[in-house]
């Protein structure tokens, strides 16, 4: 169970040594000796070993947490949707372990969301411009939506359900999935027919409920007026490079205010973390765990890291061996 630090990866020394001999031979022309088709042929040569280089298996950031009794565990951040590009760990994560730890499965059975009692906020999508409403119909037809379908979400009390469509990236990733399902599939059968949660779907839902409307519709128009992809992207990179501050830095930036950063930090972040503290203590103190959670609980004064070290757990972060290009999916 035990995480490793990688070194540089073995197939980044050879590309470097030959850019190397290709810069040396550069540097011995005088720049009018050197004809268009060298300069051609050397700049294609430059681009194909940076490609390589680009391409080569790096490590997947994790944490070693080691409870208080000594015994070994691994919390891996997640995103929760897929993204191209997102560096995921070797199988062997999950060698020796017995348990496997997501925040909740399914979906909460609740009736739908009570309407806002103002009725400013019930009429939300009146604040829309023409512009707004072409932007999300757009996405939310790639996503599979029939356009009236897509509308019928504008007249929802809240913004919240039109919200993960305003998200869609179009068109969607192909053969890509979210590190939760690559999770699941890699997981040992035992473990994964009994997966351990950290919370119930229900609580979930009405914690989410409890952040109001007029969040979620500043979070909703700040979407309609960015790239999706190009948002994503940039939380990819900083996942995949263990910059959690980073990460939670530019999600918060996506509520579109700090009023609705800060409602949903308290509602969705904090007192889930507060609330998951005695289950993953149990659980980290028997040992051999991978716990699977958002990479947004991770960072902060009142993220799992500071909350486990404030309990006696040293949370160290390495990088684990990532899987290899076309391994499982």
């Amino acid at each position: 169970m035990a995480a490793q630090r990688l070194t540089q990866s073995p197939a980044v020394r050879p590309i470097t040594d030959v850019m190397l001999i290709i810069l040396f031979i550069l540097n011995s022309f005088r720049p009018q000796s050197l004809g268009r088709l060298a300069r051609r042929i050397v700049a294609s040569v430059l681009g194909a070993f940076a490609t390589l280089a680009a391409a080569a298996t790096s490590g997947v950031p994790v944490l070693q947490v080691t409870a208080p009794n000594g015994q070994q565990n691994i919390l891996i951040g997640t995103l929760h949707v897929p993204v191209e590009g997102l560096h995921e760990p070797d199988p062997s994560i999950f060698s020796g372990a017995r348990h496997y730890v997501i925040e909740h499965e399914g979906f909460a059975p609740l009736p739908a969301d009570d309407a806002p009692a103002n009725s400013a906020e019930r009429n939300w999508a009146k604040s829309l411009t023409n512009a707004e409403i072409e932007i999300y119909l757009q996405r939310a037809m790639c996503a599979g939506l029939s356009e009236a379908s897509a509308r019928s979400w504008l007249l929802a009390p809240t913004p919240h359900e039109a919200n993960a469509f305003a998200y869609m990236i179009c068109p969607l990733p192909r053969y890509t999935t979210s590190r939760d399902i690559y999770l699941a599939r890699i997981t040992p059968t035992a473990l994964a027919k009994n997966p351990e949660v950290l919370e119930e779907a229900n609580w979930v839902e009405l914690q989410r409920r409890m952040v109001p409307a007029s969040a979620d519709l500043a979070g909703f128009r700040w979407t309609l007026a960015h790239d999706p992809k190009a948002v994503l992207e940039q939380i990819r990179d900083e996942l995949n490079a263990g910059d959690y501050d980073a990460l939670r830095g530019l999600v918060l930036e996506s509520f579109g205010s700090p009023d609705a950063a800060a409602e949903y930090g308290r509602y969705m972040l904090d007192e889930r973390n507060a609330a998951w503290l005695p289950r993953l203590d149990q659980i980290l103190n028997d040992g051999n765990a991978v716990v699977v959670v958002g990479a947004m609980h991770f960072p902060g004064p009142t993220g799992l890291i500071a909350l486990l070290r404030q309990k006696g757990y040293t949370v160290t972060p390495v990088d684990f061996p990532a899987a290899s290009v076309g391994g499982p999916e």
